[in-house]
């Protein structure tokens, strides 16, 4: 019985540069979200010592945004437990990656009771999972940039 052939080179590339364009994907985003958060929090006069008053929540527009920054800050997380090389295929790392998204968002699900916020994390959640799925052509642009 002979092993299993690992991925090829050209294969190897490949998942490396979905794995690249993913995780460039939630960075950017973290970035996004946490910069329009903040000017948020500016325009609503945020401060801290609210948060301990009783009765005190976020507005709608902070659960509309915060979860967000959250799911992709913890899909980072869980991204980077992944190695693509040890994933076999390019398919294999795709589905990898959409796991590691579905844990991050069932972990922040299980904190979150706002409908608003559970809205916001769901949109995320497929933004990132449409990104990594359709990241071929992305993947064959890095490779033709890094060349």
């Amino acid at each position: 019985m002979t092993p299993s052939p690992g991925p090829t080179s050209e294969n190897l590339h490949e998942m490396i540069a979905l794995d690249t364009a993913a995780r460039r994907f939630y960075e950017d985003r973290f970035a996004e979200w946490s910069q329009m958060y903040s000017g948020l929090q500016a325009k609503e006069n945020f401060k801290t010592e609210k948060l301990f008053k009783a009765g005190w929540e976020y507005s709608p527009e902070a659960y509309a945004i915060f979860p967000k920054y959250r799911l992709d800050k913890a899909t980072r997380i869980e991204v980077e437990r992944l190695s693509p090389d040890s994933s076999g295929s390019l398919q294999n790392l795709r589905v990898e990656l959409v796991r590691a998204s579905d844990i991050a968002e069932r972990r922040l699900r299980s904190e979150l009771n706002n409908d608003i916020a559970l809205k916001a994390l769901g949109e995320e959640a497929d933004e990132y999972k449409a990104y990594v799925s359709g990241s071929v052509r992305i993947s064959r642009i890095f490779n033709h940039n890094c060349r």
